[in-house]
């Protein structure tokens, strides 16, 4: 009798609890009050939990006359006449606004809630259920694992295999099994005895939803259990599709659940514009892992061109396979939204409100978000085709060098290759991490030594790499009028917490505008990719009251945001805290703590930019010509678009500055970003990118007040070609370097305690990833000071300052002109000492051509120095470059000292029989050459031929660069050196000192 409407009997008389009806005359209809109908039936609630529900007066119970009869489940009542059907466990109970009650049949199938799994990893895994299971010894039954880790989570045998109970309790039993994955990571699940009978409610609640609909609405009270929804053949539509007007309430989120069956291939829940409705108290599960078609979400909301109003969703969302809640569609809008969810375990987006129309107005959502983004976990790309001889080996070095143009990797991707084979004593074949990476290049850690330095591997080496879904975030908005809150973390990372993003315009409201963010977590959410905790893409948004920890950047603003209000935020353990961009934004009360970078300010403001939809890119394979989905762009072929704020994929990095165009069509047009050519076919882009024809701008205008960064590698980070920054009451606690202020803003601060030049190169030691230590910058800076004093500085083209920290890259990076060095076969180094030569092959290139980094130097005046802690005597060189001119400094040939500063080798008359120490030689425009051991002068001695030119070719250091090819390799360790305009005996003597004084220093 399913679906049957009680008869319309005269008005309710209301039972609560264990009270009784007063006596009544014979002949009065007799109905209880819905709520404890619903109550009493539910098998959550059996009758011992009300007492006896007692009913007096003429009354007719199963065809006789009674009075005092308690009223059980399946009894059939007669009143006044009319007989009313018996009442089962697993119906749902439905009250119209009319006054009429509708039941269903029973919907419930015997499944049942997983709320802990723990396998012990000896083939026992011990189930916890939500509720009594009911399970005996013996029983045979299936589980269902809903897990993080893709899919090798579909191999656990409970997804398919019938397993044996054996110890049981009321709530927990043990699974015997030897094939369980040990210590896996699983979401949600289900299980079920294997003789069950999935009851398929879809039909009967659809059924029940439009004769409620029918009365003008309602609320169904749903039962205890789990409801199953499934299409017995194939159809389209939602598992559940919601009327106007009617509610559902269940038994607790914990108690009714909505399930969608495998191959739903339909969102669960679906609104199709309707509201003026409850949905409140049970768990909706996607089953995404057994849908054949992603994308349909837990719960969607919105219709084309229509605006949705008064929606209360008050549930738990699971498993999606898609959004967990979606609202969206075309020109959709929604007004009076109270949306207080928990959503675990979405294929992609945990919440996504796209109401980009016009009409949207006092929403608010208060959520906690888990583990969304899944969909591509574990899922590989295509394979591509590395070019002949990809790998590039060092000989004695872990890592490996890849060739792959325009990879768009990022560090933390993992790589693998089937077909790598073994390379100078490397086998390439399996899965290596990125630590590393450029344009053109990235670098693996294989945690094997090389045998030999060299390019090989051959050709046809495939490569995959594990893909993660970095467009996910945990709450997406993309419209105004929502004050958002709540909590949002992940197991996974490469992901973005909470987005207010920018998209394309509809009516007025062009995005993610004038909304607030309020009384927010966020956790772990984006370090591998990239992920943001926060991201803002558009206007007049208020953040405030969040704490976000261990992400990659905290808050990110956009270029595209403006006018947007941040306060009271917290950064714990982020690569960036804060990355702020767009303009006219103001940040107060800000602190960072232990991240690499506490707040960092680039240039970006846009100018007649107009914003992109969702992945507006199209390419293909082989191809580096890029097609863009841009609806009226208005352009004609030539020209230049300026494209910004786009996620690179394919390979291509789809940013790009002034590049001419094609017009296709007049929604189309195609241009070549100079990226190379796409690894595979498809659409990309992410959702945050816009165009330009006109100007785009630098600067940001923003001011950041009453800032605290503690513990941080750098605290605060203005690049260069940002202006009108005002930063008000900076406090720096404990950072390595307080500020590296490259900008033309203008600030109220604090005094730095650190020489801006050392504060920029601790910045490139940071941005490089290198370390330096507040404790180093001390006497690195006492040594920049001193230089300065004696008037050094300046007349020096750069240092040099291999030995002046207990990181090796900070060790490569010249301190003036921020050249990284690269040490090619080996050189030893040593904390606090520098980089050691064997005299046979190993070196650094210091990326330090003469003729175009040097400014105090010219051919006829230039100095080179080194300081050597060690080594041994000979025809060997500390430095040197040959190539139209040339520049080298033996420190000892075992004799004497020998130089060639833009002149023809030369030797000194001393004689010095050793190495250790300060050694310097330079000309001054003349034929004599000059030179320095520690504090005292060598005799001058004239050259025989002289150059006006510096070299071209770069310097080496602890061997010479004699035109491309490497000789003279020094045996030993050198602290430091530098080049620059020669200097006088007086400042030459200083130099020595503050050397030895910074080595003394540093020296533990």
């Amino acid at each position: 009798m399913a679906n049957q409407q009680i008869p319309n009997l005269p008005p309710v008389i209301a039972l609560a609890g264990t009270e009784q009806l007063e006596a009544v005359q014979a002949g009065t209809s007799v109905k209880v009050n819905v709520d404890q109908l619903g109550e009493y039936i539910s098998t959550a609630y059996p009758p011992s939990s009300l007492g006896n529900l007692t009913l007096t007066g003429n009354l007719t119970v199963d065809g006789e006359a009674s009075v005092g009869t308690a009223l059980t489940v399946g009894t059939t009542l007669t009143v006044a006449g009319v007989e009313i059907p018996p009442l089962r466990p697993g119906c749902a109970i439905a009250r119209t606004v009319s006054g009429q009650l509708l039941y269903s049949e029973s919907l419930t199938s015997n499944l049942f809630r997983i709320k802990d799994a723990t396998d012990d990893g000896s083939g026992h895994v011990l189930i916890e259920s939500f509720g009594e299971h009911g399970l005996q010894s013996g029983n045979t039954v299936n589980v269902r694992i809903d897990g993080v880790n893709g899919i090798s989570q579909l191999e656990h045998p409970g997804n398919g295999d019938a397993l044996l109970v054996t110890y049981l309790t009321d709530t927990t039993f043990s699974l015997d099994t030897t094939t369980w994955a040990a210590d896996s990571v699983f979401q949600s699940g289900f299980f079920w005895s294997t003789t069950t009978e999935i009851v398929n409610a879809r039909t009967e609640l659809t059924n029940l939803i439009t004769l409620v609909h029918a009365e003008g609405g309602g609320t169904i009270y749903l039962p205890s259990g789990v409801l199953v929804l499934r299409k017995l053949v194939p159809a389209s539509g939602p598992g559940l599709l919601l009327r106007e007007g009617v509610s559902l309430i269940g038994r607790g989120y914990n108690t009714t659940t909505l399930f969608a069956y495998d191959e739903l291939n339909g969102h669960t829940v679906q609104s199709a514009g309707e509201g003026n409705l409850t949905f409140s108290q049970m768990t909706v599960y996607g089953n995404r892992q057994r849908q054949a078609v992603a994308g349909y979400h837990g719960i969607r909301f919105g219709a084309d061109n229509v605006q949705t109003s008064n929606v209360i969703l008050d549930a738990r969302v699971e498993a999606a396979a898609g959004y967990g809640v979606g609202l969206q569609s075309t020109n959709s809008s929604y007004r009076g939204f109270r949306i207080n969810l928990y959503v675990n375990g979405s294929d992609s987006d945990g919440i996504d409100v796209k109401n980009r129309a016009d009409g949207n107005e006092d929403n608010e959502i208060n959520a906690y978000v888990k583990n969304f983004g899944l969909f591509r976990v574990g899922i590989t790309t295509a394979p591509y085709s590395l070019p002949n001889n990809p790998f590039t080996t060092a000989s004695g070095n872990q890592n490996v060098v890849v060739s792959h143009t325009s990879n768009g990797f990022s560090v933390g991707v993992v790589i693998t290759y089937p077909n790598g084979g073994t390379f100078n004593g490397i086998d390439l074949t399996g899965s290596f991490e990125v630590v590393a990476k450029t344009g053109t290049t990235y670098t693996i850690a294989t945690g094997q030594t090389a045998s030999a330095s060299g390019t090989g591997g051959g050709a046809g080496v495939l490569e995959y790499n594990a893909q993660w879904s970095v467009g996910d975030a945990g709450i997406d908005i993309r419209g105004k009028g929502w004050l958002v809150s709540g909590r949002v973390e992940s197991d996974l990372r490469g992901r973005t917490g909470i987005r207010f993003r920018a998209g394309q315009t509809l009516g007025s409201n062009p995005g993610a505008s004038y909304s607030v963010l309020s009384s927010g977590f966020v956790s772990n959410t984006g370090l591998d990719r990239q992920g943001n905790g926060v991201s803002v893409g558009f206007d007049g948004n208020n953040i405030n009251n969040l704490l976000i920890e261990n992400v990659s950047q905290g808050i990110q603003c956009y270029a595209s945001s403006s006018d947007n209000n941040f306060s009271n935020i917290q950064f714990l353990d982020c690569q960036v805290g804060l990355l702020a961009r767009g303009t006219n934004n103001g940040f107060m009360n800000i602190m960072s703590q232990t991240c690499g970078t506490g707040i960092r300010v680039e240039g970006g403001d846009v100018t007649d930019a107009e914003f992109l939809g969702d992945n507006p890119f199209t390419v293909t394979s082989g191809s580096p010509v890029v097609s863009v989905d841009a609806p009226g762009h208005g352009q004609i072929t030539g020209d230049l678009v300026t494209i910004a704020d786009a996620v690179a994929d394919f390979g291509i990095d789809f940013d790009a500055t002034d590049r001419p165009i094609t017009v296709v069509d007049a929604n189309t047009f195609t241009y070549d970003p100079q990226s190379g050519n796409a690894t595979g076919s498809g659409t990309a882009g992410g959702e945050n990118a816009y165009y330009s024809f006109g100007t785009v701008a630098s600067g940001v205008y923003l001011q950041i007040s009453n800032v605290r960064t503690s513990g941080c590698d750098l605290g605060i980070d203005i690049l260069p070609s940002v202006t009108g920054i005002q930063v008000i009451g900076h406090n720096s606690d404990g950072d390595i370097v307080a500020m590296n202020d490259q900008g033309g803003g203008s600030y109220i601060l604090p005094p730095l305690t650190t020489d801006p030049d050392v504060t920029v190169w601790a910045a490139e030691v940071l941005a490089q990833g290198g370390t330096v230590t507040a404790a180093e910058l001390i006497p690195i800076n006492a040594f920049v000071l001193s230089e300065k004093a004696a008037g050094v500085y300046d007349l020096m083209d750069d240092y040099f300052p291999l030995g002046w920290t207990s990181d090796a890259t900070a060790g490569l990076i010249s301190f003036k002109k921020l050249r990284l060095g690269v040490a090619v076969n080996s050189p030893v180094f040593t904390a606090y000492r520098g980089y050691a030569g064997d005299g046979v092959s190993a070196y650094i290139n210091s990326d330090f051509a003469p003729n175009v980094r040097c400014t105090a130097a010219t051919g006829g005046n230039v100095r080179v120095s080194g300081y050597v802690l060690s080594g041994n005597t000979g025809a060997t060189s500390i430095l040197g470059a040959s190539s139209t001119a040339s520049i080298r400094l033996r420190p000892s040939s075992g004799a004497a000292v020998g130089a060639q500063v833009c002149a023809a080798l030369a030797g000194f008359p001393d004689v010095i029989t050793t190495v250790e120490g300060y050694t310097a030689a330079q000309r001054a425009g003349t034929t004599t050459m000059s030179g320095q051991r520690d504090a005292t002068a060598l005799t001058d001695v004239i050259v025989a031929s002289t150059s006006a030119n510096l070299p071209t070719d770069v310097i080496a250091l602890l061997a010479r660069n004699n035109g491309g090819v490497i000789t003279e390799f020094f045996d030993g360790e050198l602290f430091m050196a530098g080049i620059g305009a020669p200097l006088t005996l007086a400042q030459g003597q200083a130099q020595n000192d503050n050397i030895v004084a910074l080595l003394a220093a540093v020296t533990p």
